[in-house]
């Protein structure tokens, strides 16, 4: 069980007692509202073996959080049998054996099976079709990452619950991805340009975007998914946006690039832009201010690897940075967060794909932008890794825009996240009566 001493916040309840209530579930809950420990309680509640698959960053995170919250002496990080089995995507083709034995099974992240041609997706599928364990719960704190049509999986997941108590399935009317795409999201073709060793041309494809008939969807969602935002159930501090703006000379190649990468021509135009006319020298010596301002520590935050090179470089020359790209190794990231949130460094330097979810950093509160992910999903994570559960100061995000494009870019994000935003409304898609 849960131990007496651990504080449940006046949230965490009603998501726990919901996923006791419907066995196959979704807790969507924004990022820092404690997922980590609801699903601990449901599984402590229930007493049932159970497999954490989660990504490899958050592997460590999840055993010091079941030796915080819990007593639980059985809890093993790999493929040893053990009554708490912790294993990364990249290791679930090995599980066949844990997925088996397993009555229970907590995906964490789990957005990252909304591809279901993806193959960690469709054996995640198979595995969970075939064993139909008692439990199943999908943690993740953005359930639709771009379209609505990314929610398609995780609803099919839900279908295979045995105890059918999670309200009407998906796949009784939506037998394929495509239907459902056709019925919830506005189609149009797209050309694309394809270059292979015989030469380039374009081939049409289709594409999805917007959304339709969000109220039939949101009864398909309900019984199945719970979502409560930040600032409806906690009181945390400000969060502050602050434009930057990085003199620049218009870039016409740039603008051309961009314009090739919405027509699905080139897929490299965030890095450009992040890159563009000095914008990481720029960007470092911002953030030199702010740490000899005495406000540090500071969080950098690039959508690419290349403008952290540039940063750490002119940094390290008199403050102590630590980097944290898909280089670093699980066991060094783990030491990073931790030296940053006892204030033993003066910045830490992220990049989106590696550090967006799972770790803590509410040390600081300023969080400086390089560049925007293309992402969607990835702005809300990065905000909270500093504005959540244990933050007590104002919060200031410091965009950086050092170029036309970078403005473009951050215009369209904010146009996904309306369409997101009109199918996830916090409780309002959440029941846990029968």
């Amino acid at each position: 069980m849960i131990r007496n001493e651990i504080e449940i916040m006046d949230h965490q309840p009603k998501a726990i007692q919901f996923m006791l209530a419907h066995n196959y579930a979704i807790c969507a809950d924004e990022q820092g509202l404690g997922k980590t420990l609801e699903a601990i309680a449901v599984q402590q509640a229930s007493d049932l073996t159970c497999l954490v698959i989660c990504p490899a960053t958050l592997k460590l995170n999840w055993k010091d959080e079941y030796e915080k919250f819990t007593d639980e002496t059985s809890v093993t990080v790999g493929l040893k049998p053990s009554k708490i089995n912790i294993v990364n995507y990249e290791n679930i083709y090995k599980c066949t054996e844990l997925f088996m034995k397993a009555d229970m099974i907590i995906i964490d992240e789990a957005h990252y099976l909304i591809h279901l041609d993806a193959q960690r997706t469709t054996y995640a599928h198979r595995m969970i079709r075939k064993y139909l364990p008692e439990r199943l719960l999908l943690l993740t704190g953005t359930p639709i990452r771009n379209r609505v049509t990314d929610f398609y999986s995780l609803l099919v997941l839900c279908s295979y619950s045995p105890i059918k108590n999670n309200g009407r399935l998906i796949t009784d009317k939506f037998k394929t991805q495509e239907a459902f795409n056709k019925h919830f999201a506005n189609e149009y073709q797209m050309k694309v340009k394809v270059t292979s060793k015989t030469g380039t041309f374009y081939k049409t494809v289709k594409k999805y975007s917007g959304i339709r008939n969000e109220e039939e969807l949101k009864l398909f969602m309900k019984h199945k998914l719970i979502r409560r935002l930040a600032s409806k159930v906690l009181t945390l501090p400000p969060l502050i946006f602050k434009p930057v703006q990085v003199s620049y000379k218009h870039d016409e190649k740039l603008d051309k690039a961009y314009q090739a990468h919405v027509k699905g021509e080139s897929f490299d135009i965030t890095a450009k832009a992040s890159s563009a006319k000095n914008v990481a020298s720029f960007t470092a010596d911002y953030v030199r201010d702010i740490i000899k301002s005495g406000e540090g520590p500071v969080i950098v935050f690039s959508d690419h690897i290349a403008p952290l090179d540039v940063i750490e470089k002119k940094l390290n020359k008199k403050f102590k940075v630590a980097v944290i790209t898909g280089r670093t190794k699980v066991e060094v990231r783990h030491a990073y967060v931790k030296a940053f949130q006892a204030n033993e460094l003066d910045a830490i330097l992220c990049s989106v794909g590696a550090a967006s979810t799972g770790i803590t950093l509410t040390a600081s509160r300023n969080m400086v932008l390089n560049d925007e992910p293309w992402d969607a999903s990835h702005m809300s994570q990065l905000l909270k890794r500093f504005h959540r559960i244990g933050q007590t100061r104002s919060c200031v995000v410091h965009k950086m825009f050092g170029s036309s494009v970078a403005k473009k870019i951050s215009m369209n994000l904010a146009e996904k996240q309306s369409d997101i935003n009109k199918v996830i409304q916090g409780d309002k898609n959440a029941s846990i009566k029968s």
